[in-house]
């Protein structure tokens, strides 16, 4: 099976009427200390590439499928620090429509 954006229709439902977005850098905050250990992780020129967008695909769920999505939002109805959540997207293997689960929100 070839999976795609298109097969993830919860994501789809979730940002439909723009409440939703994926979080990027800039809405972030960041100390000079936490932006040190970043680039010390992912390196200096690479580190601010890999948060502009926070997400992760695997096997989230466990089901030896590596098709997952887990995905830091933004709720734009929001302007503080409550505005951040977190999605797991399980994308089955059977082929069935995906799920959206809060982690976080």
């Amino acid at each position: 099976m070839d999976l795609n954006w298109g097969d993830l229709q919860a994501w789809r439902a979730l940002t439909l009427d723009g409440r939703y977005r994926v979080a990027n850098a800039d809405d972030f905050a960041f100390s000079e200390a936490s932006k040190l250990k970043l680039q010390q992780m992912f390196g200096k020129d690479s580190w601010y590439q890999r948060i502009n967008y926070p997400a992760v695909t695997g096997d989230i769920s466990r089901e030896n499928w590596f098709y997952d999505l887990a995905v830091i939002v933004i709720d734009t109805t929001w302007s503080d620090a409550g505005r951040f959540g977190m999605v797991i997207f399980n994308v089955p293997k059977d082929g069935k429509h995906s799920s959206a689960h809060w982690a976080f929100s």
